[in-house]
């Protein structure tokens, strides 16, 4: 990796880590699997039902449908770039290709083919800001709204 796209990915990592705590803040919550799936689900049919301009404002809105709790939902682009984000919309416009999981791999190739498959589970480690930005296994789920984006959210494993 080019040492410019190195320096990206980690100011990049570290925006997103210090956005990841839940709304409650209480490092005991957990969220099930199902309840991330449920909610990333009713999130592409909010998208699918009401356009992509409203899904993204509801997405972004902290006071919007799409916070609960330490769920938030994200969107990106089919090219990896945020176009909402329910943690920090500060980090809408930035691309996330070549940054890692944690594993070795391109988070971004890992999510994408999930969302070509029509949707399912990623484990990645990401920093978690209710442990002192610990690296921690994260389960993040993510689907299709179209075929030019999609949403995910996602928790740790507790």
């Amino acid at each position: 990796m080019r040492p410019g796209v190195v320096a990206a990915a980690v100011a990049l990592t570290l925006a997103l880590a210090g956005c990841s705590a839940g709304a409650t803040g209480d490092a005991a919550t957990v969220t099930s699997r199902e309840d991330v799936q449920a909610f990333v689900e009713e999130a592409v049919d909010y998208a699918q039902q009401n356009g992509t301009d409203a899904a993204l404002k509801a997405i972004t809105d902290p006071q919007g449908p799409f916070q609960r709790g330490e769920l938030y939902i994200f969107a990106y682009d089919a090219e990896g770039t945020v176009i909402a984000h329910g943690g920090n919309a500060e980090l809408i416009g930035q691309n996330i290709a070549g940054l890692d999981d944690g594993y070795g791999n391109d988070l971004l190739a890992t999510f994408l083919a999930k969302v070509k498959e029509g949707g399912g589970w990623v484990e990645y480690l990401w920093p978690d800001p209710d442990d002192g930005n610990a690296r921690k296994r994260k389960w993040g789920y993510v689907a299709p709204v179209d075929e030019t984006w999609w949403l995910g959210s996602g928790t740790y494993e507790k």
